[in-house]
């Protein structure tokens, strides 16, 4: 996936038919969640970080919500 966010840095940011990111999608997946590509996600569109989907949730809190570790959205170097 992350060699297509380089490619395609805009499709980070396009949501789905319920409002929701790939950067969504990617943290609802609690303490599994893929750091790597959380990283790169917010690399590309920085903005997901708090636009909302549908239900008012950002993906900064889907990943509250899910119990990802907060290693994964601290500033990124």
């Amino acid at each position: 996936v992350e060699p297509l966010i380089t490619m395609y840095p805009a499709a980070a940011g396009i949501p789905d038919n319920r409002g929701e990111t790939p950067l969504m999608l990617a943290s609802a997946h609690g303490k599994g969640a893929d750091k790597s590509l959380i990283k790169a996600l917010i690399r590309a569109s920085p903005h997901t970080v708090i636009d909302e989907d549908d239900e008012g949730l950002s993906a900064l809190e889907y990943a509250l919500l899910s119990e990802v570790p907060r290693e994964i959205f601290s500033p990124i170097n």
